[in-house]
């Protein structure tokens, strides 16, 4: 039955401080967000990650529903997910280089995974520490993005669109502050299996602050908040039994993105999925930080 699902979710986060921000810049200041990555300076993120059964904090999912993108993120929720400090499970490397075409290719490394399982490891998390310790040390997959993180290939897989978008995907035209976009993922689909009687999603990446730092770089404070919600009846194409499913997923992220070098400062979040019927109820934390020097092994990894 749990094979009658595909999960599409992503890999993003968990300890969030602040960069030492000096001065405030005006809110009607519009900025073009882009990455800059040149042949000579390519750029990697190191990206920890780390699980949580539940969280006692979270979202009203009724009062989402009903607001949607007028929708507020409680401040404890916010501060519960930029102060998380629990032990780190792995961690991945993510690498930037400039190619001939004038976009951006990018690699995923799998540094080290430490998640171990017992009687009370999900199903889903049993099939993720399998992947994860098989792929130590490998490239998990590569891609290829424009300046403004849209991908080239019209074709990836769910889970590495997800990630990408996540990470990369900026608006396509200048922003100021209180400005929202939404981002192309989809973090939940069901098989044609799923008789689909409700549904919504709220997906909204918003321009929180602009501010410079103490070398007097501008750093654009991004908020993300992606609700996706579906329920209906579930009918197994073994024996034609039917029952109802239900499963909703929450990413909250913060990001802060330094504009004049055009590279994450440090981007923080937490992806929630639950559903029922399939016993799943996690959550993951996820930290990523650019590194001062791309290690050399990383450029010759094939």
């Amino acid at each position: 039955m749990k094979k009658n699902i595909v999960l599409m979710t992503l890999v993003v986060f968990s300890v969030f401080t602040s960069v030492g921000l000096a001065e405030n810049i005006k809110d009607n200041q519009r900025v073009l967000l882009r990455w800059k990555v040149t042949e000579t300076t390519p750029v990697a993120y190191t990206t920890s990650l780390s699980n949580i059964k539940s969280n006692n904090l979270k979202i009203n999912y009724d009062e989402v529903e009903k607001t949607k993108d007028s929708f507020t993120v409680p401040k404890e929720l916010k501060e519960s997910i930029c102060n998380h400090k629990i032990p780190e499970i792995g961690s991945l490397t993510t690498l930037l280089t400039k190619n001939t075409s004038g976009n951006i290719d990018v690699k995923m490394v799998v540094n080290k995974f430490n998640g171990t399982e017992d009687s009370e490891t999900e199903p889903l998390q049993k099939m993720a520490i399998v992947f994860m310790k098989q792929m130590e040390g490998k490239v998990t997959f590569r891609s290829e993005i424009t300046e403004s993180g849209n991908i080239v290939p019209f074709y990836l897989a769910g889970i590495q669109k997800n990630n990408l978008t996540i990470f990369f995907e900026l608006p396509n035209k200048p922003v100021q502050v209180g400005d929202t976009w939404s981002i192309d993922v989809n973090l939940i689909a069901f098989d044609a299996s799923l008789l689909c009687k409700k549904a919504y999603r709220v997906n909204r990446v918003k321009l929180v602050s602009l501010d410079k730092n103490e070398k007097g770089n501008t750093i654009a404070l991004l908020e993300y908040f992606i609700v996706e919600y579906v329920e209906g009846t579930h009918f197994s194409p073994v024996d034609s039994s039917e029952d109802s499913a239900q499963m909703n997923v929450s990413f909250i992220g913060y990001g802060q993105l330094n504009v004049d070098n055009g590279s994450w400062e440090k981007f923080n979040g937490e992806l929630s999925i639950s559903s029922p019927k399939f016993k799943i109820n996690t959550t993951q934390l996820y930290a990523l930080q650019p590194l001062k020097e791309v290690p050399k092994e990383l450029l010759n990894l094939k």
